[in-house]
């Protein structure tokens, strides 16, 4: 089944883009993912179609564990791990929604439930091969127990934003996809999946997406909010968010890693009263004068119209 009449079949209408990113994802010889995407990119909803329709075919196998060669008594897994336990649960309810739709989800029944490590949704379809079950996990990125895991498809769902060390994700989990070679084809036919808005220069995913040329079954895609969501235009989207400096609008919107040398923040000590009193005064500077300006700028916005202040009352003058 075409990964467009897969969707279809779900109730989603992807845009070209999305569709295009699926296709080529879908190409033999492909299993590596990097998708470095602009907010509002309907990245989960992305992620979830990714995982069902591996899920799909993992229950297209008379006997997944029996076809691949691996012990039973463990489950496969295909796991989502995501900056937060909220983005977790959010996901999770997607792909819960979506595999509802689905011929085997309406005759299998599907089991949701709460997972033995705190904060995680997993659900299990009511299949079972000889003690063999299959799990579609969400977890946060702080969540312990992942390894150990016996993994078919890998999902990183934000990346960028892993409170974590990335690259220690990544290289822990990522072993763990190893026990899927097909038997005919010696191919590996797991998959991994790094889906994000992106962040610094130099970070895990700017690394995996810049050394995707080197590496034959990665496919690796940037795009602007833009290009994949045709309901969000930039105008639209800079309108919205004036207050966000070029580079901030740059990275979240336009899918622009920046260099983290670039990353500069302002520290300010006033008393709390203070503060607000001169941030709102920096906010009416910025929109009287029509200026895309970031927190970081309201605050030294604050820091000039603060200065003057204190200056003049410590002379006197």
């Amino acid at each position: 089944m075409t990964i467009k009449k897969f969707s279809s079949d779900l109730g989603v209408k992807l845009y070209p883009k999305q569709l295009s990113i699926l296709n080529n994802f879908y190409k033999d010889g492909i299993r590596e993912l990097v998708a470095v995407l602009g907010r509002r990119s309907g990245k989960d909803t992305l992620s979830a179609i990714i995982v069902l329709k591996e899920l799909d075919y993992l229950l297209s196998l008379s006997d997944p564990y029996k076809f691949y060669g691996i012990a039973r008594g463990n489950p496969i897994f295909l796991q989502c791990v995501c900056a937060s336990v909220d983005q977790a649960r959010i996901l999770m309810t997607e792909i819960q929604c979506l595999a509802e739709k689905t011929e085997w989800g309406k005759r299998e029944g599907l089991t949701n439930h709460n997972g033995t490590i705190p904060g995680t949704l997993d659900f299990i379809p009511g299949v079972n091969w000889q003690d063999g079950v299959i799990t579609v996990s969400c977890n946060g990125c702080r969540s312990e127990g992942l390894l150990g895991r016996r993994i078919f498809c890998l999902l990183l769902n934000e990346v960028a934003s892993f409170q974590v060390e990335q690259s220690r994700i990544y290289s822990s989990l990522t072993p763990a996809t190893a026990d899927f070679r097909n038997p005919d084809t010696k191919k590996l036919e797991s998959k991994i999946i790094s889906i994000s808005s992106p962040r610094g220069k130099g970070d895990m995913l700017h690394n995996l997406f810049s050394t995707a040329d080197d590496h034959p079954t990665r496919y690796a895609v940037q795009y602007p909010t833009w290009e994949i969501n045709p309901m969000m235009t930039e105008e639209h989207l800079r309108q919205e968010f004036k207050f966000m400096s070029d580079q901030e609008f740059a990275t979240e919107f336009g899918a622009e890693f920046f260099h983290i040398s670039e990353n500069k923040t302002v520290s300010l000590r006033l008393p709390s009263t203070l503060l607000e009193e001169v941030k709102q005064l920096a906010r009416e500077r910025a929109y009287k004068e029509q200026k895309d300006i970031s927190h970081a700028d309201i605050v030294r916005e604050a820091v000039e119209l603060y200065l003057p202040f204190h200056r003049f009352n410590r002379t006197g003058n």
